[in-house]
This record gives structure tokens, C-alpha cells and sequence, in this order.
């Protein structure tokens, strides 16, 4: 596995430590190798996804993604079987479009550096939609059953995942704290936020903590019963991938301001969840805070005290950037470098420059699309007001297009 370039060194420390026994401390779901109680954990951030190196009780190590609203820890079904690791039965699993069938595997153990953890159940199943819409091959999801023993705080900034035993943490004097409150459904946390749609006087709703959501997005019931989508005006279609490749479609559009805790941002792109199941057509929350407002702090879920704490880093004031191409693209093949078009906005510089659905870039601006993670394509396609000249495959035909970025919303 090849990590991010910003994070090759913290990545090699990890591998180092996860071969280190763990011998101190035991907590409730897990077992420190310091006994401060404290263990600092590297990973990457690319295209709004935190990934982190973890081992199986086989001694495998893959990737996880870090996903606090998900209630479970998932394992991919050929990483499994890769590790040796059986499972059985039938176990629905709600995710944010819908229910998908896993199994329950016969293993509670995943070790990351400086603490083996312990879950109730790690369910296994298909994770290669998740792989397609990342631009990495993910081994696994770390949810919230792993974490809610301890203080979990995420340092976009450093890159760096640190978790307390109960009790060890203290929240800096001065940093914002909000009151967490547990969803109905599962345990997914929620905290408080207040939204301005425009032409709409501010309304306080309450929103899921998701490090697994690459942006914010509201719930299908809020959006219909706010007016959401009317109030927004110009909208753009951006299709989704989750596990076990359910598809739920969702508007982004710009909305007047967000508030969580003292922090105000002015016109940020939202998603407008048009999802027909899962958590996102549900009432158990109004939406879920994604990471494209969380990575402006170091983000604390203090899990024993019900508390999220904020520390604002240099992000904060940064632009929210969405899509300038009218393309969504997702990752294929064996190494996730080949760039297969789904979707294309109507009236945007895709469309006007024939872009189709089925569509893979094979290179931009010359060189080999491979050269660009789906990250970093994504990225490119968001510097407007560039142009970029890509090159298709499109069946037997190779077309060369050149795309002109807007702001489209």
C-alpha cells in the first residue's frame, strides 16, 4: 500500500509499531501499549477520507476508513478471506441508502499502533463500492463500536488519530464544546447545528458526527419539509456509492450560512439528500456533518463526557469547493487508476463538451490519467476557471475534449 506522499514517514512509524506487543494498560475495548492510556495514530486524509493502517488478528494489515457514524466495524469480504477469517450467518446492516446483508465474522481483534482493540462484532462484507468512490482499496471500516470506550480526537491538521482512555482527557480552557446525544437508532452521535437556507430565517437542527462523509449532507425529510432544494435554487446531481453498492443520489447546492458551536460559515456547499432509505431518509437526525467542515478543527468525541469538543486549525476560513466539470467520476481497475464517468450534470462543461456516461478518462492534459489518484482528479476538476483537454475512451473510439471549469453552483 502506498500512502499519500505528506504521510509516508508517519506511515512507516505505523507499520513499525503495529509490530510492537502490546502490554500495558487494559481498558474497556481495548488494551494500551503506554501506560499513559494515550495512543497517537497516523493516517491520510485524501479525497475527504481518513485511512489508516490496522491488523488482523492474522497478522494482515489493510486499510481502514474511519467512519464515526457507522454502528459497526466492517471487514472486506476478500481481505477476509485473504487473512483466513471465517464468517457466517446473515446480519442486516443499516447504512445511509438502505439495509445490505453482511455476515459476522469469527474475529473481535484489529490492532493499531499503541492499542489492540476489541469489538463486539466486525461483519463482513463487499466493500468494493466504497473502494470505487474512495480511489482506495479499503480492507476496512473503523465505526463507532470500536470507539465509543474512549476519547477520540482526530487532528486533520497532523494527520493524526489520538485515542485517550476514559478519563485521561481534558478538554483545553478555551476550546468550544458541544453537547453530544445519541440517535435512536444504533448509537451514531449527534450534536447541535444551526442552518440558514436562503430566503429562510436560521432553524437549529441536529446532525450526525460522520469522519465517513466526505461533505455535509442533509436528510431527505428535512429537505422536503424545509423546502430545501426550492430555497437553494441552482443545484448539481452528485450519484454516491455505498456499501454494498447502493446507490443513493443526492443534490449538492449552496446554502446561506452553518453554525456549529461558535463557528460561522457563509454559503457552503451541502448535499441535498434525495436518498428513499437508510439513515438519510430517516428522522432520527436532520443530517450528517461531513468532512468538509470537520477538517477545519481537531475534533474531539469525548465519548464519556457526551461532549464534542472543537479546536479550530488553519482551514478554517478556507472556501467551500465543489465540482467545476459537471462530471462524477469514480475509481476502476485493478490499481483504482482508471477514471469511469456516472453522471453528467446537463448544461455544464462536460455536457457541452460531449461527455457521456460510460466515459473513461484515459488522459489529462497529455499525460496518463493514472499519474492522478481520484483525489487528485477530483481536485483538478474543481480549479476553475481552468480548462484542461482530456482524453476518452469511449467503447473502440478515443476522443479528445477540452473542458472549460465553471462554478457551477
Amino acid at each position: 500500500m502506498k500512502f499519500a506522499p505528506s504521510s509516508v514517514g508517519l506511515a512507516a512509524l505505523a507499520y513499525v509499531l503495529l509490530l510492537l506487543p502490546v502490554v500495558a494498560d487494559a481498558s474497556p475495548g481495548g488494551r494500551f501499549a503506554a501506560a499513559d492510556g494515550i495512543a497517537h495514530i497516523p493516517f491520510t486524509f485524501d479525497n475527504s477520507h481518513i485511512l489508516l493502517e490496522a491488523r488482523l488478528s492474522s497478522g494482515k494489515v489493510a486499510v481502514f476508513m474511519l467512519d464515526t457514524a457507522s454502528n459497526h466495524t466492517l471487514l472486506d469480504s476478500s481481505v477476509a478471506r485473504e487473512a483466513g477469517i471465517e464468517s457466517s450467518g446473515e446480519v442486516s446492516l443499516r447504512t445511509a441508502a438502505g439495509a445490505v446483508s453482511t455476515s459476522s465474522s469469527d474475529t473481535k481483534e484489529l490492532s493499531l499502533p499503541g492499542l489492540d482493540l476489541v469489538v463486539d462484532r466486525m461483519l463482513v462484507m463487499d466493500l468494493n463500492s466504497i473502494a470505487a468512490g474512495t480511489g482506495w482499496r479499503i480492507g476496512g471500516v473503523l465505526g463507532n463500536d470500536a470507539l465509543r470506550s474512549f476519547t477520540v480526537q482526530i487532528d486533520y491538521a497532523a494527520k493524526v488519530l489520538t485515542l485517550y482512555r476514559a478519563g485521561v482527557y481534558h478538554a483545553p480552557a478555551l476550546a468550544a464544546s458541544l453537547p453530544l446525544s445519541e440517535a435512536s437508532h444504533g448509537g451514531t452521535v449527534t450534536v447541535p447545528v444551526t442552518l440558514t437556507l436562503p430566503g429562510q430565517p436560521p432553524v437549529d437542527i441536529r446532525c450526525a458526527i460522520d469522519t465517513g462523509a466526505s461533505v455535509t449532507i442533509l436528510s431527505s425529510p428535512f429537505v422536503d419539509s424545509s423546502g430545501a432544494i426550492q430555497a437553494v435554487g441552482k443545484t448539481q446531481s452528485h450519484p454516491s456509492l455505498g456499501a454494498g453498492n447502493a446507490r443513493f443520489d443526492t443534490l449538492m447546492g449552496r446554502i446561506s450560512g452553518l453554525k456549529v458551536g461558535p463557528y460561522r460559515f457563509a454559503d457552503p456547499v451541502v448535499g441535498l439528500s434525495r436518498a428513499t432509505g437508510g439513515l438519510l431518509a430517516g428522522d432520527e437526525f436532520q443530517g450528517i456533518l461531513g468532512n468538509d467542515v470537520l477538517e477545519r478543527f481537531t475534533v474531539t468525541l469525548d465519548y464519556p463526557h457526551n461532549s464534542l469538543v472543537l479546536e479550530p486549525n488553519a482551514s478554517l476560513a478556507k472556501p467551500f469547493h465543489t465540482d467545476a466539470s459537471g462530471m462524477v467520476l469514480i475509481a476502476r481497475g485493478a490499481d483504482l487508476r482508471s477514471f469511469e464517468v456516472i453522471a453528467v450534470e446537463p448544461e455544464s462543461p462536460a455536457s457541452h463538451s460531449g461527455i457521456q456516461v460510460g466515459d473513461i478518462v484515459e488522459r489529462v492534459d497529455g499525460g496518463p490519467a493514472a499519474r492522478y489518484d481520484l483525489g487528485a482528479i477530483k481536485s483538478l476538476l474543481s480549479e476553475e476557471p481552468k480548462s484542461h483537454t482530456l482524453t476518452l475512451r469511449r467503447g473502440a473510439q478515443h476522443l479528445d475534449v477540452t473542458v472549460t471549469l465553471r462554478r457551477l453552483i
